[in-house]
């Protein structure tokens, strides 16, 4: 960690103490007398213990030793920030094997409200229930409890205490309880704990009952802290269990590790590394523990003892009188050790044997890694090496568990993650063990976070946002326990103190607090607005999304072409380079555009272009450290919106957002469109390498053409540019297929790669045969071939097209301006999503025949909202081109000031049900897409689904053991009547249409422009389109008809979810009084073939 900081840490910590503490605990405390008890609410440990050294004339071991009181509280005036935190380790054995743990999870007695008159006794309450521990009350039928909520939650459990429990002491650990929680046992009252879902533990040796049935009971209620981790009270919602230990024992045992740099022994790559150990060790006995001793041994993964360096047998200790608790941190050295990262998840275990005496009395054992994280500059350094935190949220919840999730179930969302392409997350809330445990296993970073979400904007309980002090003490408590509950996880590189909240003082001592409890990770601010940024005591600056702070002027949201997505206008996402960035909750997927998402779930393969732009950005600066998507599983706790998505569905089926993750980002890229050079017998292709510690040549290419096939591996160093040489002979004999597989086989990225000069195919034109026009009283009739439009009397535009006299279009041709689902639109509500063109009254209707045969119906027009000059094209190769010239003239509503925000806008037609068949081949953002993506480059797809999966649905159980995803693709499932992928936009369409099953076809003709606002792209959707009532279509179209419409798109915002718009914008269009638009489409009908 930087020395300014540690220095200005040291500087600040009296003055803050003595402007923030009750003025109680910022006085000194008296020295007690030697058989005084221990000052409460004090602070840590004195140096030392001048008693026992003179009384036992031995050398102490090397480190720093001190001792205080066995139970918390301190032997002397010294104030500590945070309180110690006792929590025994968990994996413990004892000399002769014998098992000293009750379980506790089960069968609980619950009462969803506490009585009055209640005295903390089971027979004080009448009507227990029953409820599984551990659990949410609301997944066993009960009432939610709001933490501004009066009411509390009881439980009780019965539960014996064995006979062997005599003497010794005995624990009560709660892995999690979420909300304030009071404690009994036997009618006395234990304690009570307030730490929102961390884990909290109680000696309860003089209130249990060995060799007889304990009562225990427990209320659970809301507080300050539990109302700012802004949910719904959870109650007993990880394991709970009971732990017998003896007089003298490891109360504490955690590793931190420091690596030599460009140190390598041991002949396997390891390098010298040392250790040092933290241990407590508590004398809850009545007599003087001596001599006190610990053996040291340390293990890799496979079990194999690693030698300790300079170690000779146990090592010697202070001798610890009854009441007091010995602390030292000892160090220790190993050589030829494997570092931890992600990429090399590499982990040892430090067993530490307790002896008294000579005798052993307890052993804990606590894994860990060979990692050391550090700030230099504007880098996050592991093990000296620049990283990038390609990141995700997690809200670690599942359908039908809220947050108590099993291992099973965690892992396999970690496999996922990682199958994406994260290789980091961000867990909410203070996440159980079984995860960090599991990130260390999978190599995987996390940060934890305080659970305090003061949100900026919400006003709180007090209606001070906040700002009371109040919360000091138990915020302080909670952050000791966050750090001390996962000191030694390597997984866990970061602390971050809070999540959008304003940066009070109270935050600022604990930040002191924290440096000094953990050294060896940087700190970071969860904020937004940039108010996480530029703030003192921080070791990174934090921002949700990447924006101007409020009232730097507008827009203050970046501004991005489709393009060059390499470049952000504005300015919105410039930020400081003398220290990392994080962006914790950036490139949100889509969830408030509930009604966008389901009308045109093609926004989520829009979605590719700012996942994009975050990676590139991302990847370009040096000081962006970690992007957090948000968000990566979907959010399941109680009282949770149902609309929270991630990039898999609650099922744990991947989504297409999935694709656009895997793709941006990619730790090996070959940026596309992805074309090669040839030199000499070798075609060549740039690649950047992403990976921080992984060389490519550990990569495998595998490639095939028509040419050929084979693998590479390139020799690419981490986090630099190289190339991939693949043979000439392959690339000229067509595109080359790549995958690209990590050392244990899993498919990394996929691509397509061409030669820059390969020539593409052009169009075929039609043959050319001039339409033939017969005038039918003000109707005009169009014939070609088989092939007759005709343009209606009344509307002067294309109201029918049949082929060989069945019906193709079955309504007029019209122009299409939907408005988007914005919040702050909330005038055009009942607009969203409904075409704003209604009411067509046509003017002037002129007709001509040019030259070359082509016959043009100019018709002008108004609709209710626009005026509109339409031109219809009938030209002698069979192409129809409509095009549209709009002006909107129905601003003049009060609501609409600020104008209709417009989703997209283009050509429509109405289509025959016949054609249920959409086909297309489009340019996509990427070359390689899945076979049911809704983004492929070319497929076709029936409205009403593919049939080969009809057995599938039908077989389905949801109520199956999970992960239970279902078998067919997301791009399958329905959407108000039809699949996602019928109604999904083909962006930058090259051709597509609808086609019937007897072949007949309605024909879009796209291009290939360069640039992205002249590129076409294709919708489709039940004719009149409701989304079965939630769109308020039918008050202007009238109701849905079967059909469908087909839309040609000239503009497309690629969707409007608000938290990704505030950040980044690829432009809009706002209809206002005389907004001008133009749109236009080329058609093609046939009998296909």
């Amino acid at each position: 960690m930087p020395d300014p900081f540690r220095s200005l840490a040291a500087t600040l910590v009296a003055g803050l103490l003595a402007l923030q503490l009750p003025p109680a605990l910022a006085q000194s405390t008296p020295e007690p007398e030697p058989d005084a008890a221990p000052t409460e609410g004090a602070g840590n440990y004195i140096e030392g213990d001048p008693k026992a050294a003179l009384e036992k004339d031995r050398p102490q071991p090397t480190g720093v030793v001190s001792v205080g009181a066995a139970e918390g509280g301190s032997a002397s005036g010294v104030l500590s920030i945070l309180p110690p935190i006792r929590l025994t380790p968990r994996k413990l054995s004892f000399p002769h094997g014998e098992d000293r743990r009750v379980d506790l999870n089960g069968t609980w007695d619950f009462v969803p409200a506490v009585p009055e008159g209640f005295d903390g006794t089971f027979r004080s309450i009448d009507d227990w229930q029953t409820l599984e521990v551990p659990g949410h009350p609301a997944l066993g039928g009960h009432e939610v409890l709001d933490p501004k909520s009066d009411r509390r939650f009881g439980y009780h459990r019965r539960f014996e205490v064995p006979a062997s429990f005599e003497g010794g002491r005995t624990v009560l650990r709660f892995e999690g309880v979420d909300g304030f929680t009071k404690i009994w046992i036997n009618g006395e009252k234990v304690g009570e704990n307030d730490i929102a879902t961390l884990p909290t533990e109680l000696d309860v040796t003089d209130f249990v009952k060995p060799g007889e049935a304990n009562e225990l009971v427990l209320t659970i209620e809301g507080s300050l802290v539990t109302f700012w981790s802004m949910r719904k009270i959870g109650g007993i919602t990880r394991e709970v269990y009971l732990q017998h230990l003896p007089d003298v024992n490891l109360a504490r045992l955690h590793v931190d590790t420091d690596l030599t740099p460009g140190s390598s022994e041991g002949g396997n790559g390891g390098v010298l590394a040392a250790m040092r150990a933290h241990v407590r060790v508590a004398n809850q006995g009545d007599a003087l523990a001596s001599p006190v001793t610990i053996a040291f041994t340390l293990r890799d993964a496979d079990g194999e003892e690693v030698a300790l360096q300079h170690l000779e047998g146990p090592l010697p200790l202070l001798d610890v009188l009854p009441g007091q608790t010995l602390e030292a941190t000892l160090p220790l050295h190993a050589t030829g050790v494997l570092p931890w990262t992600a990429e090399t998840p590499n982990l040892y275990t430090l067993e530490a044997e307790l002896q008294v005496d000579g005798e052993p009395t307890m052993s804990a054992r606590q894994r860990f890694g060979f990692r050391e994280v550090e700030v230099a500059g504007p880098h996050l350094l592991v093990n000296g090496s620049p990283v990038k935190l390609w990141a995700t949220n997690y809200h670690i919840t599942y359908p039908g568990l809220s947050e108590s999730v099993p291992k099973e179930l965690i892992k396999n969302d970690i496999r996922l993650f990682k199958e994406a392409n994260f290789n980091a997350a961000r867990s909410r809330p203070t996440p159980p063990i079984q995860y960090v445990d599991l990130c260390d296993e999978m190599g995987f970073y996390t940060t934890i976070e305080g659970m305090i979400s003061l949100m900026i904007y919400a006003k709180g309980p007090l209606n001070d946002h906040g700002a009371d002090p109040a919360i000091s003490v138990p915020y302080r408590r909670h952050i000791a326990t966050m750090i001390e509950s996962y000191y030694s996880n390597p997984s866990v590189i970061t602390w971050g103190l809070a999540n959008e909240s304003p940066y009070y003082d109270y935050f600022k001592v604990a930040a002191l607090g924290a440096a000094a409890a953990d050294p060896t990770r940087p700190l970071f601010f969860g904020s937004d607005a940039r108010k996480g940024v530029d703030i003192p005591l921080m070791d990174m600056n934090d921002d949700h999304y990447p924006r101007k702070a409020y009232g730097e002027g507008q827009p203050s949201y970046g501004i991005a072409d489709v393009d060059e997505l390499n470049t952000i206008e504005n300015g919105a996402w410039d930020y400081p380079a003398d220290r990392p960035n994080l962006f914790t909750e950036w490139l949100h997927v889509h969830v408030n555009n509930v009604k966008e998402i389901a009308y045109d779930p093609g926004i989520d393969d829009f979605w590719g272009y700012p996942a994009e732009v975050h990676a590139k950005h991302f990847d370009d600066k040096p000081h962006f450290a970690g992007g957090f998507q948000f968000k990566g599983a979907p959010y399941r706790g109680i009282g949770a919106s149902p609309n929270w998505r991630g990039v898999f569905d609650e099922d744990r089926r991947v989504n297409d957002v999935f694709w656009a993750v895997k793709k941006s980002h990619s730790p090996v890229r070959i940026f596309e469109p992805a074309s090669g050079r040839v030199e000499g017998d070798e075609a060549v292709w740039p690649v950047r390498n992403r990976f921080a510690f992984t060389n490519l040549q550990d990569v495998a290419f595998a490639w095939a053409s028509p040419g050929g096939s084979g693998e590479a591996s390139p020799s690419v160093a981490p986090m630099s540019d190289g190339e991939l040489a693949l043979p000439a002979a392959a690339a000229r004999a067509g595109p080359i297929e790549v995958e690209v597989l990590a050392a244990d086989g899993a498919v990394l990225d996929a691509y397509e790669l061409t030669l820059a000069d390969a020539a593409e195919e052009e169009g075929v034109a039609g043959e050319a045969s001039a339409w033939r026009l017969e005038e039918k009283g003000r109707a005009r009739v169009l014939t070609r071939g088989d092939v007759v439009a005709t343009i209606g009397a009344e509307s002067g535009l294309l109201e029918s097209v049949t082929v060989g006299g069945e019906p193709v279009v079955i309504g007029p041709v019209t122009l299409s301006v939907i408005p988007s689902q914005l919040r702050n639109f909330k005038w055009q509500g009942r607009f969203t999503l409904v075409n704003q063109a209604w009411g067509w009254e046509a003017g002037r209707v002129e007709v001509d025949t040019a030259d070359d045969g082509t016959v043009t119906v100019s018709t002008s027009g108004s609709y209710t909202r626009f005026d509109v000059n339409f031109t219809q094209a009938f030209a002698p190769d069979g192409t129809v081109r409509v095009e549209a010239d709009a002006t909107y003239t129905g601003g003049d509503n009060p609501g609409e000031k600020r104008g209709v925000n417009i989703f997209n806008h283009g050509i429509r037609v109405p289509v025959h049900q016949d054609l249920d068949t959409l086909f297309w081949e489009r340019e996509g953002l990427w070359s390689v897409y899945p076979g049911d993506h809704i983004g492929r480059l070319e497929g076709e797809t029936r409205a009403t689904g593919d049939p080969r999966w009809a057995d599938a649905r039908e077989a389905y159980d949801p109520e199956a053991a999970k992960p239970n995803p279902r078998p067919w693709p997301w791009s399958q499932d329905l959407s108000a009547g039809v699949t996602r992928d019928f109604r999904s936009t083909k962006f930058n369409l090259v051709e597509g249409g609808l086609a019937a099953a007897n072949g007949r076809r309605i024909v879009v003709i796209g291009n290939r422009a360069e640039a992205f606002e002249d590129r076409r792209h294709l919708h489709a959707a039940p004719l009149n389109d409701d989304l079965d009532g939630n769109i308020f279509t039918e008050e202007k179209h009238g109701p849905q008809k079967p059909g469908y419409d087909l839309s040609v798109l000239s503009f497309h915002n690629g969707g409007t979810e608000p938290h990704l718009t505030k950040s980044l914008r690829f432009g809009e269009h706002i209809a206002r009084n005389g907004w001008e638009l133009e749109a236009d489409a080329a058609f093609r009908f046939d009998a296909g073939g």
